[in-house]
Formats: C-alpha cells, sequence, structure tokens
C-alpha cells in the first residue's frame, strides 16, 4: 500500500499593485528555541502582582478573536511597567541558560510528600523565560508574529517591556501579534512568565514552555494565521472532493484584490513532487478591505488510479504587477504537509482509498472496510517535528 503526502500552499496574486509596506518577502518561520535565559519566581518584592485574578481583564482581551460581542476592552495603560523582569533593560545574564523545549517540573527533586498522584515532582509555581532577538532595520514593514506551541501555564507576555498578550490554557498553542513592539535595527527581549497553580491537574501536567516557539514574519496582506481549513466530503476509492477555504488579512494600509491559485501535484516514492500539476482548482478572487479579513473557498475533484492518490498542492504568493501584464512575484510562501504537523507553514494528512482522517491527530488511518469521508481542521500542533531554523520558501 503506497502513501503519500498532501502539500498545501496558496498563491495570492494581486490584481492591482499593491503599496510598497505590502510587498514583503515571503512568510518566514523561524525557529526561537535557543539561547533563553530563565528564572523561577517573581522578583523579591512583586510577588502576587501578577497574580491571574488581579490581571485577568489584560489577558482575557487577547482572546477577542474568539469571543462573542460584546468583546472586553483592554485596559488602558501598560501592564508590567513596575516588574523588573519584564523591562527590556533588565540585566538577565546571570540567569540560566537554555534551549527550549523546557520542562522545569521533570528536573525535580522527586519527593513523596509532594501532593496529588501527579508525579511527585514540583511542576507548580512562578518561572520567567527571556528572549533576545534582532530585527532588521531593512525588514519595517513586516509583521512579527510570535508562536507558542505549549506553555504551562497562564502565560504573560511583553517585548520590549510592553505587554503583548497571555493565554491562561497551558494545554493549547497560541499567537501572539509582537508587530506593534518591535524595535527595528535594534535588539528586541521577549519577556514570558508562566504561573502553574498547585492542585491543578489530575495528572503531571509539567510546568514551563513545554513546546517549540517561533518567530513567523510575514507581509501585511497575508493567510492568517491557521488560516487553511481543509475538508473531503466525498471520497470513494477512486477519488475524492477536496474543499479548500482560505483566510486572508491585509494588515496594510490600501485595499487588496487577489487571487488564489491552487493546484495538485502527484508525489513519487520518492517524496518528490511532479514538476507539472496533475490538477488545477479554479483560481478564486478576493477583495479585502484594508485592515480586515477575507475567507475564500474552492473545491476539486482528485481522481486516484489503483491504490494510489494524487496529493494536493497549493501555492501561496503574494505579488504585484498591473493589471493587463501577467503579475511579477513578489513573494511566494509554499506549505509542506507532513505526517501530524498541522499548521499554517507545515500541515499533514495521508489521503488513501478506504481511510478516513482521525480528528484528534490529523493522521489518516485505514477504516478496514468501506471508504468513510474525513473531515478535519488543520490548526497548530504542539506535537511538531524537531524545529528548523526556518521554513522553506
Amino acid at each position: 500500500m503506497k502513501t503519500l503526502t498532501l502539500i498545501i500552499g496558496v498563491a495570492l496574486l494581486a490584481i492591482q499593485p499593491l503599496p510598497a509596506q505590502a510587498q514583503r518577502p515571503a512568510r518566514e518561520r523561524l525557529s526561537l528555541n535557543a539561547d533563553w535565559r530563565f528564572q523561577k519566581s517573581d522578583p523579591s518584592g512583586t510577588e502576587g502582582q501578577l497574580a491571574y485574578e488581579k490581571i485577568k481583564p489584560w489577558v482575557i482581551a487577547t482572546g477577542n478573536e474568539f469571543l462573542p460581542q460584546p468583546k472586553p476592552a483592554r485596559p488602558a495603560g501598560n501592564l508590567g511597567t513596575d516588574i523588573p523582569y519584564a523591562q527590556k533593560g533588565f540585566d538577565d545574564r546571570g540567569w540560566r541558560q537554555l534551549n527550549l523545549p523546557h520542562d522545569w517540573g521533570i528536573e525535580g527533586p522527586f519527593k513523596q510528600e509532594y501532593p496529588g498522584e501527579t508525579g511527585k515532582l514540583p511542576w507548580w509555581g512562578v518561572g520567567w523565560y527571556r528572549k533576545h532577538f534582532q530585527a532588521l532595520s531593512s525588514e519595517q514593514g513586516t509583521q512579527f508574529r510570535l508562536e507558542i506551541d505549549g506553555a504551562m501555564a497562564y502565560a504573560t507576555v511583553w517585548l520590549n517591556g510592553k505587554f503583548v498578550g497571555g493565554w491562561p490554557y497551558g494545554y493549547a498553542s497560541f499567537e501572539l501579534d509582537l508587530t506593534p513592539y518591535v524595535e527595528f535595527g535594534a535588539d528586541n527581549v521577549i519577556a514570558i512568565r508562566l504561573d502553574n497553580p498547585p492542585d491543578s491537574s489530575r495528572w503531571y501536567p509539567g510546568g514551563g514552555i513545554y513546546r517549540n516557539v517561533w518567530l513567523v514574519k510575514t507581509g501585511p496582506v497575508h493567510v492568517s494565521h491557521w488560516g487553511t481549513y481543509i475538508t473531503t466530503p466525498e471520497v470513494t476509492a477512486s477519488s475524492a472532493t477536496i474543499d479548500l477555504k482560505v483566510t486572508l488579512e491585509n494588515n496594510s494600509a490600501s485595499r487588496a484584490n487577489l487571487t488564489i491559485q491552487s493546484q495538485v501535484f502527484e508525489v513519487g516514492a520518492n517524496g518528490k513532487r511532479a514538476p507539472i500539476p496533475a490538477k488545477l482548482f479554479a483560481p478564486t478572487s478576493a477583495e479585502v478591505p484594508a485592515g480586515e479579513r477575507a475567507t475564500i473557498g474552492s473545491s476539486t475533484l482528485v481522481n486516484g488510479s489503483t491504490s494510489d492518490w494524487t496529493p494536493l498542492i497549493s501555492r501561496v504568493a503574494a505579488a504585484s504587477g498591473a493589471a493587463a501584464a501577467a503579475p511579477r512575484i513578489a513573494a511566494a510562501t509554499s506549505v509542506s504537509i507532513r505526517c501530524a504537523m498541522k499548521s499554517i507553514e507545515s500541515i499533514s494528512s495521508v489521503l488513501h482509498p478506504k481511510s478516513k482522517i482521525d480528528r484528534r491527530s490529523g493522521d489518516a488511518r485505514s477504516s478496514g472496510g468501506a471508504s468513510a469521508p474525513g473531515r478535519t481542521r488543520w490548526s497548530s500542533s504542539a506535537h511538531d517535528a524537531a524545529p528548523r531554523t526556518s521554513e522553506p520558501a
């Protein structure tokens, strides 16, 4: 039985010239796992100031995208101005140096007197992480986002002393927009505080930033975070209908008229895709006003031969050029899909006759009988493979 890989990307072609600030290089997804500084507990004299019940209005506003109206307003001012560990100028050279992922609980020691049946390890408490990175002067106009695949728990994040946002739930990945707080041509400092309460789990939850962390750079016009939605409403032994929805985000100051093009390629046993597409999605157009999002759907029927499938690849590219001329590609992002990796940059699924997609993992599993349709939403996963320094362009 042959297994093929589904590779997805999306190509965005501008119908009209985009502003210069929107014509940024392709999406980059860079690992931020290396060279963090770590310290347990809050600075002396500040204990309790960042307790969740005191800062909840700040943190809840981070999730406004997912909340119904009326959405809670973020309080005025800047949270944590009197917390030294959150400030850019704090000297963290004396802190412990480590690489992520990191779990301070697993480091021990084991003690029988620890409460509960959660490993008898000291996973609770407060911990701080700090990371320095450079933003080049030439990157002005680029969007910067922080993706955290797993942090236990009640995470609060600052960049250069400015509160960015927070995420209470330790078992979910999340994304924060760093763009308003980036200092170009200078050193930038991320500070992350975790507050893992005791008696909060029936099993060993761990403590710390226990999954990968990514810095994602895009142009102002780009595919949104977790912006691809794929379903296979009809699957038979010889064909599959593939529905693809792409959410576009326009953070530029001008309206963007875009065309989305997606293609299906066959991937050989050596893992390389064929140079010529086996199937084309019909091009779809979208007009995205400045500061807004738009979701565009398309569908295609993919035919297989005997026991093989032709996998899908979409390429997403931001482009500029006159309407009457062939567009010049200014930026391109390809999305490769590998098994159990589900994110905007790297999504994976295996489609095979007589298979269904497991909603929990995204893996295709044999049904052992008649074929069954599978539906899943692709999103960032805490179970990514070993981090790469950069995603392919």
